[in-house]
């Protein structure tokens, strides 16, 4: 599941920083709190804001239904 969305974000070229665990951390390319409250009207509970990083939030790796509904949001906040 990990990989399938490290490839999808690659492929709609998101930056992402990779791990090997069941989190990585996601450039919003804006204001992590931003991110996060768009994604959250859309029903989808991302990371916190980190001080060291604050244009990236960190992603746990769900469920493939809910990183299905993850990608889905995603695109849809940053359309």
């Amino acid at each position: 599941i990990r990989e399938d969305v490290f490839s999808f974000l690659a492929k709609h070229n998101f930056r992402f920083v990779p791990s090997e665990s069941n989190c990585f951390m996601l450039d919003a390319k804006r204001p992590a709190g931003e991110l996060i409250r768009l994604m959250a009207a859309e029903k989808v509970f991302i990371g916190r804001i980190w001080p060291a990083m604050p244009n990236h939030s960190r992603i746990t790796v769900g469920t493939a239904e809910e990183m299905e509904k993850f990608k889905k949001a995603l695109l849809k906040v940053n359309a």
